[in-house]
């Protein structure tokens, strides 16, 4: 007997007779698992697809494969479903709002659970993820993968949502950590990360923090320690309860009271042989100092002056960086932005050198205001030096006009001098010249004003020879037609 035809819905409650169940199923030939009317207990042989309730279950016999909801499953399993609700909410994974696969196990106590098997190699090779129950509200899941025969959990998500890891963990992207990283055999000793800060802590206490590119260590007497060459341990850095902090044998550093230091020494705080980097909490660094003698709690011998920087190279003041912005060179108490000061016989005051010899080389370049004014070079095609005090290119000037004015009268009115300068000593007579205030109205650019003493703002007039030049030329030209007005005569 065969079940052919089941009429759905032939048969209402209550209301089975039996015309009206002969009506309702057809049969023709045996067949074994009907054991009675409307009890279907199994289903064998067949060669053909089963699709039961519009593929609600499909079974394709030709590829072996079952479709839950999918009446064409391409794989061996495949559960097919259209469901809007949010599978994110945990309250709709909860109450079975959300569609998936549930696997239960009816079971309560700690370690029951359920998991989801791969395997190939007929059973070999096997990874998992299981589901574990914790307790009575809680559970977690585990990941195991097989290596070398062994099958192992790699991964645990604790019901708090901590990860712990069984070995390293590779990361090809980036990772993003919402709040710290825990050591996982002492939970006092993490890693914790805040906005644009990193704090380190061990024994739960905070000891180091990483915050906008500084790094600040926590407490007193702590030490960063480094290896040397022979693979031993040795302090590299230390920073003791008096904020003094020592790198190696060979430099201390003191941030305390009213004078602090930068110092380099060779074993100790104390003795000969300390050179210092002065500063105080109000004047920022005072000096430099190549040699002195530092007693702890007493003031040092090479304290200078506020906010000036001072080098002392075999004791004696050599270099200055005075707080107003200048330099001096054996000069304590500079004038200008350049101050030098030599004593020794045949000492040149500034060397300059070009090594370069392919093309004109500027030594110096002079501006004001931006514009270039004049400059010092030495020229290539016959190594001369060239004074360049003006530009000269028509390019760069406008409003010309004719210069008819005759030169010649200053020039008779010149009234040369015998004189000695005031500081002078005298040595080899009386010097040849001329007095500015005489001539500065006839030649105005070839006398200017200004400070010419170091502790005296008066201004004084100074020559300027190259200011000379143009009048001596407009003098040569009317000589010149003198001379050929007086040969054609």
């Amino acid at each position: 007997m065969a079940l052919t035809k089941i009429k759905t819905g032939g048969l209402a409650d209550n209301s089975v007779t039996d015309a009206k169940v002969a009506d309702a199923i057809t049969v023709t030939g045996a067949q074994t698992g009907i054991t009675q009317v409307g009890t279907l207990t199994a289903l064998t042989g067949g060669t053909g697809d089963l699709n039961w309730d519009s593929a609600t279950l499909f079974v394709d016999s030709s590829a072996n494969s079952v479709g839950i909801g999918s009446s064409s499953p391409a794989n061996v399993l495949e559960i097919e479903f259209d469901d809007d609700t949010a599978v994110y909410t945990p309250a709709n994974i909860a109450d079975n709002t959300a569609s998936g696969i549930l696997i239960t196990n009816t079971g309560t106590s700690v370690g029951r659970g359920g998991m989801l098997k791969f395997a190939s190699k007929d059973g070999d090779n096997m990874t998992a993820i299981v589901h574990t129950q914790e307790g009575n509200d809680s559970a977690s899941l585990r990941f195991f993968t097989e290596s070398g025969g062994t099958l192992a959990q790699r991964l645990l998500i604790d019901h708090d949502g901590k990860a712990t890891f069984a070995s390293t963990i590779t990361v090809g992207g980036d990772l993003t950590i919402p709040q710290k990283i825990v050591h996982s055999g002492d939970t006092d000793t993490y890693l914790s990360f805040g906005d644009d800060s990193l704090s380190l802590y061990t024994g739960g206490t905070n000891v180091v923090d990483f915050i906008y590119g500084n790094i600040y260590i926590k407490g007193n007497n702590k030490a960063l320690v480094g290896y040397n060459a022979s693979g031993g341990a040795k302090e590299l850095i230390k920073i003791d309860g008096s904020d003094v902090v020592q790198i190696g044998e060979g430099l201390n550093a003191a941030f305390a009271g009213t004078a602090s230091f930068i110092g380099m020494v060779t074993s100790s705080m104390s003795g000969t042989g300390f050179r210092t980097i002065h500063a105080s909490t109000t004047s920022k660094f005072t000096s430099l100092a190549y040699d002195g003698l530092y007693t702890a709690g007493a003031q040092h011998q090479y304290i200078q002056s506020a906010q000036d920087i001072k080098f002392y190279p075999g004791g004696t003041s050599a270099v200055t960086f005075s707080s107003n912005g200048r330099l001096g060179i054996n000069r304590t108490s500079p004038n200008s932005k350049l101050d030098i000061e030599e004593a020794s016989n045949g000492q040149e005051m500034i060397h300059l050198n070009h090594t370069n010899t392919t093309n004109d080389q500027f030594f110096l370049l002079f501006k004001h205001d931006g514009s270039v004014r004049g400059h010092i070079k030495v020229t290539n095609s016959n190594d001369q030096i060239a004074y360049n005090t003006t530009n000269s290119d028509k390019r760069l000037k406008k409003d010309f006009e004719n210069w008819d004015e005759s030169v010649l009268p200053a020039f008779e009115s010149l009234k040369p001098q015998l004189f000695n300068f005031i500081h002078s000593k005298n040595n080899g007579g009386k010097r040849k010249g001329y007095i500015a205030q005489d001539n500065v109205d006839n030649f105005p650019e070839a006398y200017s004003k200004g400070k010419a003493l170091d502790d005296d703002n008066t201004e004084y007039y100074s020559f300027n020879p190259s200011g000379m030049v143009t009048y001596l030329m407009k003098a040569v030209q009317e000589l010149s037609a003198k001379v050929t007005a007086l040969e054609n005569a």
